[in-house]
């Protein structure tokens, strides 16, 4: 399969359901619906008591739950299916029983980008998502513009943030740098992931603004990325705009990327689609991610990022946050991102190694349970920082009902 082409074809291989109208969401008592464009309960019920009641849907149908008596109590699921084509597989298993199983893709390459260790599927494309931003702020380190930062502001440049006062404070002041404010972000709006910066909104009735998006330190890094180089703000997120080729071109670079020339302006190029931010967001093979990463760990124009991270893992996601935790335990020397719907990256600087890893129901959770112990079954993690209290709440194993009981467990293979 050729991934490299002069324009992304993900809309024209995307199908619209064209039966898909706006409903209100009935609440009967007794009564479960689901949505047939999530299939997600708990997340219908949320929308029912705490937002408008309309859901993008079908015409609900109610879910028919068998009895106990119809159940076939001695079935023994069969989880061979999945091993010829996943490299490490996440099993939730209640009562000895399999209940969810996540396959996932894992990708290592060494500091020369050749594999260390051979894929099931190698050239499984995916999309970098945010594990793209350790990339995507270095025109800022090329424009000199970063020499204007504090430490803590260059790593939130870097950062999927959880839209704290503290992250929103600092993505500000780079704004103020350039002499810009909230307004000229064009990452969009949603509520903070911190629950107590969101519970605080709701509370003082405060509408979310740009600075609380996850994605804003970033944004906030490429304008002034732009006033630096005089570049135009209006369109920083085009993927024809100085800033976005710049970005590709490390890409390629870094990658080793035998791009195509897209024939217009015969430029290389590779396929991309639109990020929830609005930028341009990547889709290689997962070998070239992990590869990617592995080149970041010691090229010198990331150093000044590297320093940063390291030393700023609160700035660079969030308290909670699985990579600003990876960071912190070992003190900067794996320096790990977040890629959203099931992706995870990291290298190590020390032996400048990458580790890509797509989990591909996109469960977060379970993807950071699985990553991290990759990482110390790998060698990665020490024993000292496996201990690491950043860590704990990321490489817990046993599954837990709302009143704390153990219920089961998370087995990884």
């Amino acid at each position: 399969m050729n991934y490299f082409s002069s324009k992304g074809s993900l809309e024209n291989k995307t199908t619209k359901n064209q039966n898909s109208k706006r409903f209100i969401l009935p609440a009967k008592a007794g009564m479960l619906h689901y949505c047939t464009g999530c299939f997600q309960i708990n997340q219908c019920f949320w929308l029912i008591f705490t937002h408008p009641l309309v859901c993008l849907m079908d015409v609900p149908r109610p879910i028919k739950v068998p009895s106990p008596m119809s159940l076939n109590t001695s079935f023994q699921s069969d989880n061979r299916a999945h091993q010829n084509t996943s490299d490490l597989t996440v099993i939730t298993q209640r009562n000895q029983l399999d209940d969810c199983i996540h396959p996932g893709t894992v990708a290592w390459s060494d500091s020369e980008g050749q594999p260390i260790q051979v894929s099931k599927n190698p050239t499984k494309p995916v999309f970098l998502r945010s594990c793209a931003k350790l990339f995507q702020a270095i025109p800022l380190i090329t424009s000199n513009a970063y020499k204007l930062l504090t430490d803590e502001e260059l790593a939130i440049t870097c950062s999927s943030h959880n839209g704290s006062q503290y992250h929103q404070t600092l993505a500000q002041k780079i704004l103020r740098k350039a002499s810009l404010n909230k307004s000229h972000l064009q990452c969009g709006t949603h509520p903070p992931i911190e629950q107590s910066e969101r519970h605080r909104c709701i509370r003082e009735k405060i509408a979310p603004s740009a600075l609380h998006h996850n994605c804003s330190g970033k944004h906030a890094g490429m304008l002034l990325t732009c006033v630096s180089n005089q570049w135009p703000i209006e369109n920083y997120l085009h993927a024809e705009h100085p800033l976005q080729q710049e970005i590709l071109s490390h890409i390629i670079t870094m990658g080793q990327i035998e791009a195509d020339l897209d024939p217009q302006s015969n430029q290389p190029s590779i396929q991309t689609a639109t990020d929830g931010c609005g930028v341009p967001t990547f889709y290689l093979p997962i070998q070239k991610a992990a590869q990617l990463f592995a080149q970041w760990s010691k090229t010198s124009v990331t150093e000044p990022l590297r320093q940063a991270i390291s030393r700023n893992p609160v700035a660079f996601g969030g308290a909670d946050r699985v990579d600003s935790a990876i960071v912190k335990a070992t003190q900067g020397k794996i320096i790990a991102k977040v890629g959203a719907d099931g992706l995870l990256a990291a290298c190590n600087t020390q032996n400048h190694q990458g580790i890509a890893y797509k989990i591909h129901s996109g469960n977060e959770t379970y993807r950071n349970i699985a990553f991290c112990h990759l990482l110390k079954k790998s060698g990665w993690l020490t024993d000292k920082e496996w201990a690491h209290s950043a860590l704990s709440s990321h490489i817990n194993t046993t599954l837990k009902n709302a009143a704390g009981k153990d219920i089961g467990e998370i087995l990884i293979q």
